[in-house]
């Protein structure tokens, strides 16, 4: 089986096996922007890697640019009742309270209950997640929030319920984690995460695991390219980094957000904010030869942090891979029960064959003027009797100005990536391409 059609290669009960447990482990934690729950996820994974990460920390309180980051949140006790009997609480999901909420206890009426309270219109079991009190500066601490299944929401018919939230909020750090495999190279990528996302674990939680199976796999196998996987909060987690870290294409040549991998309608490759990049070439390339990937521009599907990354004045080029849409995004419902193993492994081979690519792209130059000798090198088709691959040698020929690299010429000419690579490295092992 080549590379290529490996990338079709389905996952077996041994990917599961490897990853089901920490996923079930991680996936109920309250893990918010900073939390002590994130500080645990953080000791899980350095475990499941085997070696400690990086870990930046970032103070709370502390300014990077425009961005503050926040106390640490942590969930004492939350519940609803009307009085006489628990309604619903924390400890039913941890979606039940919106995080950053601030403290509360006491009766409401039912109209100003119905104020904060989030209901799912897509399924009647499942609470909501409610993001934007912690995500909006202007509402983070400053109100509650919380989440109902439709059916609980429904039988809601008295006047008044008490309400307790007791958090604690205090100082803290905001993590982000680094794991590094080194390349013989200085070329860097990296691999884009969040961990956040309470109690889901197809939103962040699959791609966390998708970057560990990726460095994993590179770290066994010939590499040039030094990989980095960065966890982090959403969105504030990479704008304070980069920030804070001076990121630009000088330290990371290009990124892949890895999200939604375990499943969802249909795998996506989303293009850099530019397109044309090299790393959207090596997309291209694996899209046009795979069409039930489908392909997204910058802005398509879900955005994250490939948008902080590939932002207009940092400028390195993001692409992403998600499944894209799930059903039960943002909701109670997307348990680790729903991953779907083969999707998952899947769209980690899909990844690591965009990468595959990248790094077997280089600038093309032959050693002499004029035409090589193909027949000489068993290259040679006949214009009569192999008309297509006479046609397809042609139109590589033509590229040979010394200006296009392997991927460029993949673009112009529309041809497999292994047929290009393959005629191109008979005549670099024949000594008849020149080293830039």
């Amino acid at each position: 089986m080549s590379t290529t059609q490996g990338v079709l290669k389905h996952a077996d009960a041994e990917v599961a096996a490897r990853w089901e447990p920490l996923l079930a482990v991680l996936t109920p934690l309250n893990r918010t922007i900073v939390s002590d729950d994130m500080e645990r996820a953080a000791d899980l994974l350095d475990q499941a890697m085997g070696r400690p990460a990086t870990r930046f920390r970032y103070p709370s309180g502390r300014e990077y640019g425009s961005w503050v980051v926040p106390p640490s949140w942590n969930v004492r006790e939350a519940f609803l009742s009307d009085g006489k009997r628990v309604i619903a609480s924390y400890q039913d999901h941890a979606l039940f309270l919106a995080p950053y909420s601030a403290p509360f206890e006491g009766w409401v009426s039912k109209a100003e209950l119905l104020k904060h309270l989030n209901v799912s219109t897509a399924f009647e079991d499942a609470f909501i997640y409610q993001h934007r009190l912690a995500y909006d500066f202007q509402k983070r601490l400053r109100g509650w929030e919380i989440s109902l299944p439709q059916r609980i929401a429904a039988s809601l018919d008295g006047e008044r319920y008490f309400l307790k939230i007791d958090v604690d909020v205090r100082p803290s750090t905001m993590n982000v984690l680094e794991y590094t495999v080194e390349g013989t190279e200085e070329t860097t990528v990296a691999f884009l995460s969040h961990l956040c996302h309470p109690g889901q674990a197809n939103d962040g939680l699959s791609g966390v695991l998708a970057g560990m199976a990726l460095l994993q796999r590179i770290a066994v196998q010939p590499h040039r390219f030094t990989y980095k996987l960065l966890v982090m909060p959403e969105t504030i987690g990479s704008a304070v980094h980069v920030i804070a870290q001076g990121l630009s294409t000088k330290q990371i040549a290009c990124a892949v957000f890895l999200e939604t991998m375990g499943t969802g309608e249909r795998l996506f490759l989303k293009r850099s904010r530019t397109g044309g990049q090299a790393i959207d070439l090596a997309l291209n390339s694996v899209a046009r030869e795979h069409p039930e990937i489908g392909v997204h521009d910058f802005y398509d599907g879900y955005g994250n942090d490939e948008l902080v990354f590939d932002f207009a004045n940092v400028g390195i080029p993001s692409i992403g891979v998600q499944h894209y849409p799930f059903a039960q995004y943002h909701t109670s419902r997307d348990g680790a029960e729903i991953i779907e193993w083969e999707k998952w492994t899947r769209a980690v081979e899909v990844a690591l064959e965009v990468f595959r690519r990248l790094e077997a792209d280089r600038l093309i130059q032959l050693k002499y003027p004029g035409p090589p000798y193909l027949s000489r090198y068993r290259l040679y088709a006949d214009a009569v009797t192999e008309r297509a691959r006479f046609r397809q040698n042609a139109k590589l020929l033509m590229l040979c100005d010394g200006c296009h690299t392997l991927l460029q010429m993949c673009e112009a000419s529309g041809l497999p990536f292994d047929e290009v690579e393959h005629f191109f490295g008979t005549l670099a092992r024949e000594g008849l391409l020149s080293t830039p």
